[in-house]
């Protein structure tokens, strides 16, 4: 006889008919064979219908042990691990764009929506990237125990492509960032808030021209570190004295120590930068619900009145170089009219006023005769 199954709804929802039964039966027959045949991991096939036969063993207590200390794995275990790692790694999804969408609904929020999201956006950046880097550095710390493997240079990748993904992560933010600063029709920025803003930026102007100054030196000498400060190192750890020379047997520690002290300066301006936007969203939150308008002496920061600059046209011109210097007519004045005494004669003293950044005093004050 044939045996019972019970049957799934999709094979049929009448079983009172011996014609209604014939489809119900092939699918519990396919079923049945499903149950009796499985493929592991590696795409073998097993037989056997216990799906607890694919799960893995259970931990010895030397494994158990050797959780604690990797290096206490033999090098084949050691070899496993970094390959897992490195395919994670390579299936990791990509950095989702800002798109349009997520555009369009953001600048039709509310002045309070908008900065609590600008908000909440720093605070996620800073969590990924802080999880990203514990990845990243432990898997570089395979790379220490498998030293004596110098064959194995997959290290380079995994700089190269965590630096890319890092730099992508907070680009990606920034841009956010400034498409809602340019639509704030609102003027739900108060100069205030963008002040916060505006540290952020310029700290990561100066982390992403490190960044450029560590794919230079990678591109030029092979290094990412100062070439000029590369010292031998002994089994003790011990540098030596001569510094210089050949990039030492060891060029991949310092690789993996310069590209880590890069991460780990990122991840710590992502924490920074949400502690700030997070205290400055909370201040615009709470003016704005208490009814309280924006300060208007903080208008003077953008706009500038009686030939004088606004503060951040200032911090403009001193962070972007934008302070003009005319050297001819400086010489001029060095010559003909600023003449330096001679012998005891005191040198002659020049007072700046409306000085700017001060590039003209810096100069005369170079020269030693001014």
């Amino acid at each position: 006889g044939e045996p019972e199954v019970a049957m799934p709804r999709a094979c049929g929802r009448r079983a009172g008919r011996r014609q209604q039964m014939q489809p119900l039966l092939r699918c519990a027959v396919v079923l049945c064979a499903v149950a009796w045949g499985l493929v592991d991991e590696s795409g073998r096939y097993r037989t056997g219908g216990d799906l607890s036969s694919l799960a893995p063993p259970e931990p010895s207590d030397e494994d158990k042990n050797a959780a604690m200390d990797l290096s206490r794995q033999p090098p084949e275990k050691l070899f496993r691990l970094l390959s897992f790692e490195l395919m994670r790694e390579e299936r990791r999804p990509g950095e989702p764009p800002f798109r349009i969408r997520e555009f369009q609904q953001l600048t039709e929020s509310s002045c309070p929506e908008r900065v609590v999201d600008m908000a909440n956006r720093a605070a996620e950046v800073s969590e990924a990237l802080k999880a990203y880097h514990l990845n990243i550095t432990g898997t570089a710390g395979l790379y220490w125990l498998l030293h004596e493997y110098p064959e194995e240079h997959s290290w380079t990748w995994i700089i190269a492509g965590s630096h890319e993904r890092i730099m992508r992560k907070v680009s990606q933010h920034m841009a956010r960032i400034t498409a809602v600063a340019l639509d704030d029709r609102q003027g739900c920025l108060t100069p205030n808030f963008r002040t916060a803003l505006m540290n952020s930026v310029a700290t990561w102007r100066r982390l992403a021209g490190d960044h450029v100054a560590l794919l230079w030196n990678g591109i030029a000498f092979g290094l990412l570190g100062d070439v000029t400060s590369w010292r031998e190192v002994d089994e003790e750890g011990q540098a030596a004295n001569a510094p210089g020379g050949p990039p030492p047997n060891v060029s991949w520690s310092e690789n993996l120590i310069f590209g880590n002290m890069w991460a780990s300066s990122i991840q710590k301006f992502a924490e920074y930068h949400a502690q700030e936007v997070g205290q400055a969203a909370y201040n615009e939150v709470s003016r704005m619900q208490a009814g309280v308008p924006p300060d208007p002496s903080a208008a003077k920061w953008q706009q500038g009145e009686g030939g004088k600059l606004s503060s951040f046209e200032f911090l403009r011109r001193q962070l972007y170089g934008g302070w003009p210097l005319d050297k001819g007519l400086l010489r001029g004045l060095l010559r003909h009219v600023l003449q330096p005494g001679y012998g005891d004669e005191a040198p002659p003293t020049v007072a700046d006023f409306g000085a700017g950044g001060g590039r003209y005093s810096e100069w005369l004050n170079e020269t030693g005769l001014v």
